[in-house]
């Protein structure tokens, strides 16, 4: 997906809310040239607007105001910038009585906190657990925002194996996994890779650096307490020998695969492990180590196995069978939600928790987001429109305010995407017998793993799939 700069973002909106933007074509310590503005405008009348240069070296040197415009040449005058490079740099103008540039930032924000767009995210089941706390979701407001929870035949522990996700940015740690290691660094590539659309590459910089994931507490008390086996397979290229593999941390130390020989071609790189009474975690490992160097990672599996799963392996968790179950969400008063399932599932699944979640705000100019920019740049000049400005007449940003807000609700619909759950065959509902649906369902008679029945006046507050 492509992605935007708020400086694009800034530059796109500028012209619709009575500013301007450009290039700059030359300048100096306190003057610049605004290509496009060039005789547009007589001398002084664009004093005291704001000028926004965001491609300055520094943030110091990114906002002037214009002290003095000579409209012939085009020339604006401000306060001394130390950087006096302006090869291919934005320049934004933004009058005084319009905007800020301040308003400009927070309302670009504010419009990625406000979009919400579908997202699946895993979490394992363990044995005999039927509340499963929503806590890693962290963005969630309330009950309403997961659209749906579906039960997946897939073995792997691990949420985002395939490093689908980036929401904190491409330069930041994907989704669920952790960056270490003083001066490391992750980049999201986009090279051939083998099952999602993307790979992570981990640069070594004068210190080990690793990418990990802890298998959920709960599961991996269970998985020591019964000294379970538990093994992990990673696809990682690399370019120099002996020093990128892979391991599995259980709280004691790590065992880890053989290196990747350095080929520059993809390996499958394994480890197994057997867990003690000792152990305290289960963490996944991807290492880059004894010397600086980078390493991508493809796909990333750990499952309760001696081996991953060749039927895993090739086609990925996304692969597998996926059903509807029973299930509610619970605002239980402590602020995180809870997926309460009508009966417990066996270890060696996956629920696949699809929710709502805002996109990311931007901590500098320069900083991208995958929001689609037409979406932001409606919700943004509908934003600013609506605020009410001093002996501001209404007409122009009201018009602004309709057009804009129609086009963020079409283009924001677009985001969500609910999971459609299969239709079933209800049975007969009598005093001497419960409800029926289709084989499989948890509230049928023939579930092995229900405790004890449900009344259908209770079963008639539970989602199957989606409401």
């Amino acid at each position: 997906m492509a992605l935007t700069s708020r400086s694009t973002l800034m530059a796109r909106i500028a012209p619709i809310i009575g500013g301007y933007a450009g290039s700059i074509a030359s300048g100096g310590a306190t003057t610049a040239v605004l290509t496009g503005l060039v005789g547009a405008f007589p001398d002084d009348e664009l004093n005291d607007a704001a000028l926004l240069m965001p491609d300055a070296a520094t943030a110091a040197d990114q906002i002037r105001v214009i002290t003095d415009w000579t409209g012939l040449t085009g020339t604006a005058t401000f306060g001394t910038r130390a950087d006096t490079t302006y090869t291919s740099e934005t320049y934004i103008v933004l009058p005084k009585g319009t905007y800020t540039v301040l308003e400009l930032r927070d309302t670009i924000d504010k419009a990625l906190r406000d979009t919400r767009r579908t997202l699946r995210m895993i979490i394992p089941t363990a044995r005999d657990r039927r509340r499963y706390p929503l806590a890693a979701v962290t963005w969630l407001r309330n009950a309403r925002d997961v659209d749906g929870v579906q039960l997946r035949a897939s073995p792997n522990l691990i949420d985002n194996e395939d490093f689908a996700r980036w929401h904190n940015g491409t330069t930041s740690a994907p989704d669920g996994w952790t960056l270490a290691g003083s001066g490391a660094t992750i980049a999201r590539g986009a090279t051939f890779p083998s099952y999602g659309a993307y790979t992570a590459q981990v640069t070594r910089v004068a210190n080990d650096a690793t990418l990990t994931q802890d298998v959920p507490y709960y599961l991996a008390k269970q998985l020591i307490d019964d000294l379970a086996t538990v093994a992990i397979k990673v696809r990682c290229t690399a370019t120099v020998a002996s020093r990128v593999r892979v391991g599995i941390n259980n709280g004691v130390s790590t065992t880890y695969s053989s290196y990747h020989s350095g080929d520059g071609e993809p390996e499958d790189l394994t480890a197994s492990l057997t867990l003690t009474a000792a152990a305290s975690r289960v963490q996944i490992v991807l290492s880059v180590d004894t010397g600086d160097t980078m390493g991508d990672f493809d796909m990333a599996v750990l499952v309760e196995d001696s081996a991953v799963p060749d039927a895993l392996w090739f086609a990925g968790s996304e692969s597998m069978f996926e059903r509807d179950l029973t299930y509610n969400i619970e605002n239980a008063g402590s602020g995180v939600p809870v997926l309460v399932l009508a009966c417990e599932q066996s270890r060696r699944q996956q629920l696949v928790i699809v929710s709502r979640r805002p996109y990311a705000t931007l901590a500098t100019d320069g900083a991208t987001t995958e929001a689609p920019a037409d979406l932001i740049e409606a919700k943004t000049i509908y934003e600013l429109s609506a605020m009410m400005k001093p002996g501001q007449d209404r007409a122009r940003p009201d018009r602004l305010m309709q057009q804009y807000g129609q086009k963020y609700r079409r283009l924001a619909s677009g985001l969500i995407d609910k999971p459609i759950a299969r239709t079933y065959t209800a049975g007969r509902v009598g005093p001497a017998e419960w409800a029926t649906a289709r084989s499989g369902d948890c509230l049928t008679k023939a579930c092995p793993s229900r405790r004890r029945p449900i009344p259908t006046s209770v079963r008639s507050s539970w989602r199957r799939g989606t409401t």
